[in-house]
């Protein structure tokens, strides 16, 4: 199942790669209109109470998840985004 799932995925620093060649955001700040850190992880953490649909973050609160540990996890990720590896 693990070599599926890694057939149809990439590394999040290739998608930073093409981001960065297309001119998309790679930051919170660089969002339009810029959002704080604080608004994304309230998001982040807030979004399956608010949507009507079942989502990964959905499965996270069953399975009672630590939601902020998971958030740190995430956004400590970001700045790796910055310093996308070589995609040739």
């Amino acid at each position: 199942m693990r070599g599926q799932l890694q057939s149809l995925t990439r590394p999040p620093e290739r998608l930073a790669a093409i981001l960065k060649a297309v001119g998309g955001p790679l930051d919170f700040g660089e969002l339009d209109p810029p959002r704080t850190e604080a608004e994304v992880k309230f998001a982040f953490q807030n979004a399956p109470l608010i949507r009507r649909r079942l989502s990964l973050g959905d499965l996270f609160i069953f399975l009672e998840w630590d939601r902020e540990s998971l958030w740190t996890r995430v956004n400590s990720g970001l700045a790796r985004l910055h310093c996308p590896l070589d995609t040739n």
